[in-house]
């Protein structure tokens, strides 16, 4: 699996599903009318397109039938004409499980998503990426666990000045042990 950083452009809604060309036939997923590319004319960035892509959020809290599995992402995806440029499938929280695993790195929930990397394959076969969606820091209740490869604890490595957030927890940058674990999550990552 390879894994690259791609640059989100803020100004523009990335959560709005833009699809050029978009039938009823195919966008009827969830017993709605076809999607329609919306026009933004110039963000305050000079982007004159809607977002290249999609980002499960928006179908996530429309609360009108969608579910997130693999499925139905992959479906959702499938529509995307990645040679008109709309390349990004991002899937947002619920892909992972609620906790990390025995290195606090998040996994992902094989109930919802039971093979995450062939559905990247598939994607990428498509000329798309996948995205997935992270919080920044480890998980507050994997204080205990030891760092893959050290024997560092992570709850050692957080900054404890900091609130959590979602059951998250920063962490102080300037620990040893700190870019050991970031590390240690791509890894986990290239290895799914």
């Amino acid at each position: 699996m390879t894994i690259s950083f791609l640059p989100l452009t803020p100004a523009l809604p990335v959560s709005v599903l833009a699809l050029p060309s978009v039938t009823p036939e195919n966008a009827n997923l969830m017993g709605r009318d076809a999607l329609s590319v919306p026009f933004y004319g110039t963000s305050a960035h000079g982007f004159t397109v809607p977002a290249q892509g999609c980002n499960t959020f928006g179908l996530q809290t429309l609360g009108k039938g969608f579910v997130l599995n693999q499925n139905n992402v992959q479906a959702q995806c499938d529509l995307m004409d990645a040679a008109a440029g709309y390349t990004l499938c991002s899937i947002d929280s619920g892909w992972s499980g609620n906790g990390g695993d025995l290195s606090g790195r998040l996994v992902p929930d094989t109930s919802v998503f039971p093979d995450l990397a062939s559905l990247a394959s598939h994607l990428h076969s498509q000329g798309k990426e996948l995205g997935v969606y992270i919080l920044p820091g480890a998980f507050s209740s994997d204080v205990g666990v030891t760092v893959q490869g050290t024997n560092i604890k992570l709850g050692s490595l957080f900054d404890t000045s900091q609130p959590s957030y979602n059951s998250r927890q920063t962490f102080d940058f300037s620990k040893d042990g700190v870019q050991q674990w970031h590390n240690s999550v791509i890894d986990n990552f290239a290895a799914m």
